[in-house]
């Protein structure tokens, strides 16, 4: 189900938060709520795990919405 702008914002925000804080399987769970609530979710998800960039949650968000090239069909 998509996820308001905000709310995907904020799981980015608990992703980032359960690296350092929470268990594998709180983790791989967070990650499964993002993938099925944005269609550019691989983006984020290299920005989060690959990316040296310090990026806050939004512009995680923000940027990996401006990269998204939807494939128009």
């Amino acid at each position: 189900m998509m996820k308001s702008e905000k709310e995907v914002i904020q799981i980015i925000d608990k992703i980032l938060q359960l690296i350092y804080d929470g268990t594998d399987e709180e983790l791989n769970e967070a990650i499964y709520e993002m993938e099925a609530s944005v269609p550019f979710y691989s983006k984020i998800y290299n920005m989060i795990f690959f990316s040296n960039e310090e990026l806050t949650a939004e512009e995680i968000y923000q940027k990996a919405k401006a990269e998204h090239k939807p494939i128009l069909l």
